[in-house]
């Protein structure tokens, strides 16, 4: 391992050690408003350097996600830059990934004349990326969205889905296309740069997150909407995975939720999927996770470690999300706690 290599693994696991304790949580569960939760983690913290610039006194759920989120970003940003500094280009998955983020944030509020906060970006973001998050947010229909995205360099890429016979004219195909493309690009950049051991391990990873998402869409789309086939015909279908063209099919032919688990419970997951499943998001939620602390805490890949930082550190912020909508709604401490996924505390 190269210099480079070690700085990306110490900072990794610097990061990783400044994330929630138990006892943070636990403290966490114990309070009643925005403004207790807010002072915890701008007192007692790693999120007090992202925080401390913002009051809480009038501090809104909405307003809080959004700073939260923002912290994610920030702390992103904080990797990208150093990344891009050591010369590992794998960095522009994270600025892309973010984009593509903006793009369907604004194709699920094209009925919101503005979408506040939403574009507060690091400066790094807004200089790498090619994409407008504030000239898509003033479509307010998916035609205009339409002809908006097809002004940039996602034009080509969208355009079967919003010709004018495309029977896929929705979010979860849109959704499906641009996250293909970015694991695509993603696997031929590490291709490119890294051989052997080491490429296959990342490879491995991409394809296990882009898996579990396509196990979660199927379950979903067949328990809760059984008739409605056209997103399997093929819209679906990742274009980096560990399933075969066979099982693939049978995604495409499932009838049911307990169809779907039969198809992975035979694939190179099966080992994953032997517990009853009551809540599918949840448990891969769980999975991820489980896979991304252990990647970190024992791998000797430093490109891994820092792919599965990203997905701790979304993780813990969706943890927090959970938090404030279980306060904000009312929920006991028991019944927020069932929701989170505290991997790794």
């Amino acid at each position: 391992m190269n210099y480079s290599e070690n700085a990306v693994t110490a900072k990794v696991h610097a990061l990783f050690a400044k994330r929630l304790t138990d006892e943070d949580y636990a403290n966490l569960l114990s309070f009643h408003s925005n403004e207790e939760i807010f002072n915890y983690l701008r007192n007692e913290t790693s999120y007090a350097e992202y925080l401390d610039v913002l009051p809480s006194v009038t501090l809104s759920s909405s307003r809080f996600e959004n700073a939260l989120q923002k912290c994610l970003l920030d702390r992103k940003a904080s990797l990208c830059r150093f990344q891009k500094l050591i010369g590992d280009k794998t960095y522009s998955y994270f600025i892309k990934k973010d984009e593509i983020e903006a793009i369907l944030y604004c194709a699920r509020h094209l009925d919101t004349e503005i979408i506040t906060d939403l574009f507060d970006r690091p400066a790094f973001f807004i200089r790498e990326q090619s994409v407008s998050g504030t000239e898509l947010q003033r479509a307010t229909s998916f035609d205009e969205f339409a002809d908006l995205l097809s002004q940039t360099p996602y034009a080509k890429k969208v355009e079967p889905l919003f010709s004018s016979d495309s029977n896929y004219k929705s979010l979860a195909a849109l959704e499906r296309i641009l996250f293909n493309d970015l694991y695509s690009n993603l696997k031929a950049t590490i291709c490119k740069k890294y051989k052997g051991k080491s490429s296959k391990e990342i490879i491995r990873y991409i394809e296990f997150i882009s898996d579990m998402s396509i196990i979660s869409s199927f379950y979903r789309l067949t328990e809760n909407y059984p008739d409605f086939k056209n997103y399997q015909a093929g819209i679906l279908m990742p274009s980096v995975t560990a399933f075969t063209p066979k099982e693939i099919r049978q995604f495409e032919a499932a009838q049911t939720a307990k169809d779907v688990l039969n198809i992975v419970k035979a694939s190179v997951y099966g080992k994953y999927f032997t517990e009853k499943i009551t809540n599918i998001d949840l448990f891969v939620r769980k999975l991820t996770v489980e896979k991304s602390v252990k990647n970190i805490r024992y791998s000797q890949n430093p490109i891994l470690s820092l792919f599965s930082y990203e997905t701790v550190l979304q993780n813990e912020i969706n943890n927090i999300i959970h938090i404030i909508e279980g306060v904000k709604y009312g929920l006991n401490p028991s019944e927020i706690s069932d929701i989170l996924v505290k991997g790794g505390c």
